[in-house]
């Protein structure tokens, strides 16, 4: 066990009614180093982590995370003479078969906390798995966390702020009392029986398990982003682009009736975006923000206009409209009422008009650094996500990982040339890319 390089006084970490959503899920990392990392530094560095983050070593209660109740963060070493990384990791189980796993059902019941580590030595390098409940972190927050440790492994002062608490753990904000009226102004669908039977169904089918990478080079990536942009008026970001594309091939691929209205779904992070929201929040600060409608047929530029102009509108004016989406959404989320920001029937479905995007691009994923160099290769978390955009490795020359599950998954696999359907795509071409 790690504890903390000091002592830490036992203060409740507060939860908004998102991190208490979130409290059976687990945020996962797996990092190869083709250096040996060394464990002892690694304890160490993690001591000073769990002393500006002391719930990482709490337990839960109903107040929230108590800080410092637990016996300190599990922290396990061993060594694997003779296994093959580059083998190992193209499993794809690594995680579950090498690391002590950390239990959802454990940290529900406050018999666990909420972080295990897990280091393998190998002949060559090493492997680092780090678990966090989800109730602590979202993918900004564990990524943060990630860099901190490697700086102070390396004997850099950290002064940097750790924000917990914001409006979204404020009480008081979660308290619309129009909620439903407003979710249903605001378009949202209530969330039923046929929901879960299409997602049961489909994992018994196996479809939720079907998993396809589409590997995009730097090159690629930056000729579809000017092509697209080339086409108007507007530049959009890479985030936009992209997402544009794949919900353009997305509803050519499977099948959506021409003409058919259709919403691109992205994951939205809200540091920096929402009025309340410190950039150094260490907690859960994200929306799905639904576009507006296009067409099925509608070309790639279109779509992208509509994404844009979708993420624009919540963000003006200092996020004064997603201030109030938000309070909405954390009411419906806390009285558990029916309703979801998008159309997440439609997303399941087998012909669907709903596109779903996480992006991973813009956190350090490859940044980490424990005084012993930078990772060769970081694992992306198994999450159920349509859609995930996942930088590929620097060494390998960058780019991105298009990581497809459940139906995209098997739409893209079906797909002869994947890439050229987007550079078709790109170039304001139409074609249905089976």
């Amino acid at each position: 066990m790690v504890k903390a390089a000091s002592a830490v006084s036992m203060e409740v970490r507060p939860l908004s009614p998102l991190d208490r959503a979130t409290a059976g899920m687990v945020v996962k990392g797996v990092w190869y180093f083709r250096q040996r990392l060394d464990g002892e530094q690694l304890r160490r560095g993690l001591a000073s982590v769990l002393e500006r983050r002391p719930w990482l070593a709490g337990r839960l209660t109903a107040q929230g995370i108590a800080c410092g109740a637990g016996d300190g963060v599990p922290f396990v070493e061993r060594a694997l003479p003779g296994l093959e990384a580059a083998e190992e990791l193209a499993r794809g189980d690594a995680l579950d078969r090498l690391a002590g796993r950390l239990s959802p059902a454990a940290f529900r019941r406050g018999s666990a906390v909420p972080l295990a580590v897990s280091l393998v030595q190998l002949d060559e390098g090493s492997l680092l798995y780090v678990q966090g409940a989800h109730a602590c972190m979202d993918g900004c927050s564990f990524y943060a966390l990630m860099d901190e440790w490697g700086r102070l492994c390396r004997g850099e002062a950290v002064t940097d702020p750790v924000e917990t608490t914001c409006l979204l753990t404020d009480p008081d904000f979660a308290d619309d009392p129009a909620a439903q009226a407003h979710a249903e102004a605001y378009g949202w669908p209530r969330v039923g029986m046929g929901l879960l039977v299409r997602m049961v169904w489909g994992s018994l089918r196996g479809v939720a398990r079907c998993r396809y990478r589409l590997r995009l080079t730097e090159e690629q990536e930056a000729g579809l982003v000017g092509r697209v942009n080339a086409a108007g008026a507007t530049r959009y970001g890479r985030h936009v682009v992209l997402s544009a594309l794949l919900a353009a091939a997305g509803v050519r691929l499977s099948s959506v009736p021409v003409g058919k209205p259709c919403t691109h779904v992205s994951v939205v992070n809200l540091r920096r975006r929402m009025a309340g929201v410190p950039e150094r929040f260490d907690g859960n600060a994200v929306y799905n923000v639904a576009s507006q409608p296009f067409s099925s047929a509608d070309p790639v530029e279109a779509v992208a206009e509509r994404i844009d102009r979708s993420l624009h509108d919540l963000f003006a004016g200092g996020g004064n409209r997603l201030t109030e989406v938000m309070r909405c959404y954390l009411t419906v989320v806390r009285k558990k009422l029916p309703y979801v920001p998008f159309d997440v029937a439609g997303m399941y479905a087998r012909r669907s008009p709903v596109s779903y995007v996480n992006d991973f691009l813009g956190f350090p994923i490859y940044d980490v650094d424990f005084g012993r160099g930078r990772p060769a290769l970081v694992l992306p978390p198994d999450l159920p996500d349509a859609v995930r955009l996942w930088p590929l490795p620097p060494e390998q020359g960058g780019g991105v990982e298009v990581i497809f599950a459940g139906w995209p998954a098997v739409w893209w696999k079906r797909c002869a040339d994947p890439v050229g359907l987007l550079e078709t795509l790109s170039e304001g071409k139409e074609r249905s890319g089976r």
